[in-house]
């Protein structure tokens, strides 16, 4: 994937922020440098969105359907090295679905994390697929996730603060919700 930024001529020190990034946060065992089946052209948004990863923020892809703002999510998750949590977001979501809920297992009531949580827990990107589909009471828990706080309260269990590395890529299609 860094070959693919190198010839589409993304800024070199761009390049190298994000090997520093890599190295700093490392990059699971499982990962392996790989082109994306789909790879998302246009290198001046290329170097915003991979500008403002490396400073910290967060993102909202917003545009026309079918212009690549998933693709351009999951191909950044790729080359930063990142995990990623897809989170698709329509009508009925809720919050537990995001942060987690309690379910049963083996004879135990137990927690299970969500997307929303187990980015944030791994420092993984998690991508907010048409966030304009959610209902407000369904995106309040992402308030102290994405503010100057960065935690996750989960209620009857504990407060976890977001990883480091954590990022969160919302899209958004124009004109409608």
């Amino acid at each position: 994937m860094l070959d693919f930024l190198r010839e589409e001529h993304i800024d070199e020190g761009i390049i190298q922020g994000i090997l520093e990034f890599r190295k700093k946060y490392g990059t699971g065992e499982s990962y392996t440098d790989k082109t994306p089946r789909y790879v998302y052209y246009g290198k001046e948004i290329w170097e915003q969105a991979a500008q403002a990863l490396l400073c910290g923020k967060n993102l909202l892809l917003a545009g026309a359907k079918a212009t690549g703002k998933n693709m351009l999510a999951e191909n950044l998750a790729e080359v930063f090295g990142r995990p990623s949590w897809n989170v698709s977001f329509h009508i009925n979501m809720d919050a537990s679905y995001m942060i987690g809920t309690d379910t049963f297992r083996e004879g135990q009531v137990v927690f299970r994390p969500g997307p929303v949580y187990e980015s944030a827990a791994q420092g993984g990107f998690c991508i907010l697929d048409e966030i304009n589909m959610a209902r407000n009471e369904a995106l309040a828990v992402l308030h102290s996730v994405l503010d100057f706080r960065r935690v996750i309260n989960v209620p009857g269990y504990s407060r976890i603060s977001v990883h480091e590395a954590a990022r969160f890529i919302a899209t958004m299609n124009y004109g409608y919700a």
